[in-house]
């Protein structure tokens, strides 16, 4: 989920970067020094999974991003993770530095809405249904980001609306795969680990991530 520059207009990508800037300062600003250890592992963990990437016909392929699972593990610090991974991403060559701020603000509010999905709807004495809504939580987060840049590149200009279409039919299958591999991870959190899953609840999570501007 990765935009070149020069793709943008500049009312977006300037945007996206005073928007990541104003939500990553409130977040630092909220961040606690118990949270920083877990943040640092779950940023890792965010970073080696998107470089597993998923085959799809006619030669092509896409990787899987996990912003889902990072939302429901972090709440409101989901974005430091996610601008980190990003960063990291640009060095290696992928995606081009105007677009980060917008990229990062489009994949942590599906990070968010994962959060908010999992901690309503999630029974501690349900596990079946704490994969179902683990499931529901990964799928619509990955989706929810896909449309999100599917919605910038459609209003960048008419020379993008083929591609931007063309956007979302992958996104849908990497969609199910996602929601399965955070369904797996949850149950499993839920049965050896719980506090992981509670920790990210809260007032904390309730964070302004403004997504008007992506």
């Amino acid at each position: 989920m990765h935009l070149i520059d020069d793709i943008l207009p500049p009312a977006l990508w300037l945007g996206g970067y005073a928007g990541t800037a104003a939500a990553g300062a409130v977040a630092v600003r909220r961040l606690t020094p118990e949270q920083v250890p877990k943040v640092a592992v779950v940023t890792s963990a965010f970073v080696v999974a998107s470089y597993v990437y998923v085959p799809l016909p006619l030669g092509t392929s896409v990787h899987l991003l996990m912003n889902g699972l990072v939302g429901i593990l972090l709440g409101a610090d989901a974005l430091l993770a996610i601008v980190v991974a990003l960063v990291v991403h640009m060095l290696a060559g992928q995606g081009g530095f105007q677009p980060l701020g917008f990229t990062a603000l489009a994949v942590a509010s599906g990070a968010l809405l994962a959060h908010a999905i999992f901690h309503r709807m999630r029974s501690q004495d349900r596990p079946a249904r704490t994969a179902a809504v683990g499931f529901l939580a990964g799928a619509a987060a990955l989706y929810w980001s896909a449309f999100v840049i599917f919605l910038a590149l459609w209003l960048s200009g008419d020379s993008l609306r083929d591609a931007s279409r063309l956007f979302l039919i992958p996104h849908a299958g990497l969609a199910v795969v996602e929601g399965i591999v955070t369904a797996v991870v949850v149950s499993y959190l839920q049965r050896v680990q719980p506090s992981l899953l509670d920790g990210a609840s809260g007032e904390r999570s309730a964070f302004p991530v403004v997504v008007g501007h992506e």
